[in-house]
């Protein structure tokens, strides 16, 4: 999925996590959060490969930790912003180290970019706002 889609599916998973607070979401964070995973993009000079650690369960887990323990339910709609890029988009359409470190292995369709599945999930992202 492309970085438009993965920022239009954060706000559709986090307001539907955040409930009747939607509308106190900070909309330019949870957009960021939806590609924060493919940081690791920018890391390939130091060695990481795409979809390896930042696409991980744990990894935002521990990220996230301090937040949830300060700002507890409140941080829920930020974490699945997050958590949306790597457990539904990239899961459907490609491979990712969603149980890093737990695991090694890559889970996934593994589809190609782009395909008919990754250009219906990018219309249908854009079809939430009509």
């Amino acid at each position: 999925m492309f970085f438009l889609g993965h920022m239009v599916w954060a706000y559709v998973w986090a307001a539907m996590f955040a409930g009747k607070r939607k509308g106190k979401l900070f909309i330019p964070t949870v957009l960021m959060l939806g590609i924060a995973p493919d940081i690791d993009l920018l890391m390939r000079g130091f060695g990481v490969l795409h979809h390896t650690f930042t696409h991980s369960f744990f990894f935002w887990f521990i990220m996230f930790a301090p937040f949830f323990a300060v700002f507890r339910r409140k941080t829920v709609p930020y974490f699945v912003a997050v958590a949306q890029h790597f457990a539904f988009g990239d899961f459907l359409v490609g491979n990712v180290m969603i149980f890093w470190p737990f695991s090694p292995s890559y889970f996934g369709f593994n589809i190609a970019m782009p395909s008919m599945l990754d250009v219906a999930l990018e219309l249908a992202s854009s079809l939430q706002f009509r």
